[in-house]
Parts: structure tokens; sequence; C-alpha cells
């Protein structure tokens, strides 16, 4: 049974990156990348399918930004058990106790090179799919 990941970014070299890295090495009928500009897209792609292994999402979005979308997510019954990563361009210490307080599982700060996108979202992929036991 293929694997979904949710993916929300709203900047398409950072969305090229991350879907690349995620499709690197991934058997095409095993992993299905959803990808969504903000977080009321992201919330209708759950809406029809809330079965994802993970969502990584930014933080700054138009519309429904990231800290709205976690807010969202950990609020409702059935999606708040989906893992949500922030992959952000913001270091801001305020931004990561924000967005633990909002029960973010993992924040990360975006790289600033390829090879920095490469190593980050395959090292992701591996923990989330490989290592971490996640609910069905």
């Amino acid at each position: 049974m293929p694997r979904r990941i949710l993916l929300v970014e709203d900047d398409p070299i950072d969305l090229r990156f991350v879907q690349k890295y995620l499709e690197a090495d991934a058997d095409n009928d095993d992993l299905i990348i959803d990808t969504a500009r903000n977080g009321q897209e992201a919330l209708d792609v759950l809406k029809e399918n809330h079965s994802h292994c993970f969502i990584i999402l930014d933080l700054n979005m138009p519309g429904m930004d990231g800290r709205q979308l976690l807010t969202a997510l950990k609020s409702d019954e059935e999606l708040k058990k989906i893992p949500a990563i922030v992959l952000s361009t913001s270091d801001s210490q305020t931004d990561i106790e924000e967005c633990y307080a909002r029960h973010a599982n993992a924040y990360l700060v975006k790289p600033d090179s390829p090879g920095g996108y490469k190593q980050t979202v395959l090292r992701l992929k591996e923990f989330w799919l490989d290592e971490v036991r996640l609910t069905g």
C-alpha cells in the first residue's frame, strides 16, 4: 500500500527541491506526495484523504499560514494524529517555540543549498518513513 506525504509549500523552488528528494530512491508505487500552496489547500487535501504518514509545512504562506494550519490540524480529532513537521526559513526562537506550543512534531530550518536540501530531506524521509512507527 502506498504511503502518502503532504507537502505544504508556496515557494515553487523549495517545493521542487523537497519533492525531488522525497521521490529519490522511492518506488513510484510506494510513495504518493500531495502538495498544497497554503493551509486552506492543505485542509482541503486532508478532507479528501487523511491517511498521510506525515505533513511537511512551511510557516510563512499566503492565506492560512503554517501557524494557523498547525492549530487547525492539532485541534481536529482525526488530523491531530498525523505528524506535522515544520520546514521554514526562520530560525527565530520565537517561531520555534510557537510551533512546538501548537504541537508541531518537529521544526527544521530550510537549507541554503541543493545539497543541504538533499541531506535534510533524505534524513527526514528515512526517519519518518523507516524508523518511526506511525498509526494506521
